[in-house]
């Protein structure tokens, strides 16, 4: 750390950078050891030193499963907000290669016979390469998309004629919906909806 100190500029500085990450990290937590490597990494992202942290990473990740739980719940803190009053949709996040629109024709069904009233859309919405959502909107809060939810997951005629591996139904806000189609980041909102929303 001294050696950071006193040659701020030396071509040698990453290296010093690095072994002082890996043996503060040592004495750390191992979350905060993660974080610290990630931090190395985007400093200097081409070089063999991003390698070998990269490499630290995913040894500490396969160590400690639940440190990668445990990022994923930091960063939705970071990028979602507890906004429950605002307009609400529902989405099942879906394997890619789901033939989403036998999904949406069953959703559409659905909701002309149990929420006519609400004059839903319902429609595809690209994730990323491996997740679309199929989206039904809109409603006016929280409660009015959980109560949808709960029922719609207790209908069995919704995957008919659907190859499905997996599917996740969750409600989200206005607001997240911007930050989770902008990020992408699926694994980090379900975590956020399962800590935030009842039902």
């Amino acid at each position: 750390h001294k050696a950071m100190e006193q040659y701020p500029d030396h071509e040698l500085y990453s290296r010093f950078d690095y072994m002082y990450t890996v043996s503060a990290g040592l004495r750390k937590d191992t979350l905060r050891f993660v974080n610290d490597l990630q931090n190395l990494i985007a400093k200097y992202p081409t070089t063999d030193l991003a390698e070998n942290a990269q490499i630290m990473i995913a040894y500490l990740q396969n160590k400690e499963p639940k440190i990668i739980e445990m990022q994923n719940r930091e960063m939705a803190k970071k990028l979602f907000i507890e906004s429950f009053e605002e307009e609400h949709y529902f989405a099942y996040i879906v394997p890619s290669i789901t033939n989403v629109n036998q999904l949406i024709f069953n959703i559409i069904n659905f909701n002309l016979d149990y929420f006519d009233e609400l004059k839903l859309e319902v429609k595809k919405v690209n994730l990323d390469s491996r997740n679309n959502l199929c989206l039904v909107r809109k409603f006016k809060d929280s409660e009015e998309a959980i109560s949808y939810l709960k029922q719609i997951i207790m209908d069995k005629n919704i995957f008919v004629d659907v190859e499905i591996e997996e599917f996740i139904p969750v409600v989200i806000s206005q607001t997240n919906f911007k930050a989770f189609t902008g990020s992408g980041k699926a694994e980090q909102y379900i975590l956020f909806f399962k800590d935030n929303y009842n039902y």
